[in-house]
C-alpha cells in the first residue's frame, strides 16, 4: 500500500511540473497532501509492532510536522497538540488523519494573512467508550462578518 501511494505521490509530482495554472496546481498540491496523510499513516503501520493500529499521538505530530514545513510556518504560525495516548485501527485513523489535514492546513492557508502569527490547537480525546473528540481550533482572523453557512460551497 505504502508503494501505491507514492506511486500516487509520484504521479501527481509529473503532473504539476506541466501546469501553468496557479488553481490546478493548488489542487495538485492538496492532493499530495492528502495522499501524504494517508501514506504517513501506513509508514506507522509498517513501523510498529502491533499491525493494525496506529499510535495517535505520534502520528497527529509526524502529520503536523510535515505540513508545517510543507508551507514553511516559519515559525509564525505555532501549534498546542493535547492528544490523549489512543490507539486506533487503521479505518478510524485515515478518515481522522484526513480531517486533521484539511482543517489544519485550511488554518494555515486563512487563518492568519499577512505576517500575522497565531496557534493551532489540537485536541484529540476520547470521550466515552468508542467515542473520540477531536477539536481543531485557530486564533486566526476568523469569518466575515456576513457569512453565510448555508450559501457556501464549501467546508472551509
Amino acid at each position: 500500500m505504502k508503494n501505491n501511494l507514492q506511486i500516487v505521490m509520484s504521479l501527481l509530482n509529473s503532473q504539476s511540473a506541466y501546469l501553468h495554472n496557479d488553481d490546478a496546481l493548488v489542487a495538485i498540491r492538496d492532493s499530495q497532501h492528502r495522499v501524504q496523510a494517508i501514506s504517513l499513516i501506513h509508514k506507522k503501520l509498517y513501523q510498529s509492532d502491533n499491525v493494525g493500529v496506529i499510535h495517535m499521538p505520534h502520528y497527529i505530530h509526524e502529520l503536523v510536522d510535515y505540513l508545517k514545513d510543507c508551507f514553511d510556518t516559519n515559525r509564525k504560525v505555532s501549534f498546542r497538540i493535547d492528544v490523549s495516548p489512543l490507539q486506533l485501527d487503521v479505518s478510524q485513523a485515515v478518515p481522522i488523519g484526513l480531517i486533521l489535514n484539511e482543517a489544519i492546513t485550511n488554518s494555515i492557508k486563512y487563518a492568519f494573512t499577512g505576517n500575522r502569527e497565531g496557534i493551532i490547537a489540537i485536541s484529540f480525546k476520547q470521550s466515552e467508550e468508542g467515542h473520540y473528540t477531536l477539536v481543531i481550533a485557530d486564533d486566526g482572523k476568523g469569518l466575515p462578518a456576513d457569512f453565510d453557512p448555508a450559501q457556501s460551497r464549501s467546508l472551509g
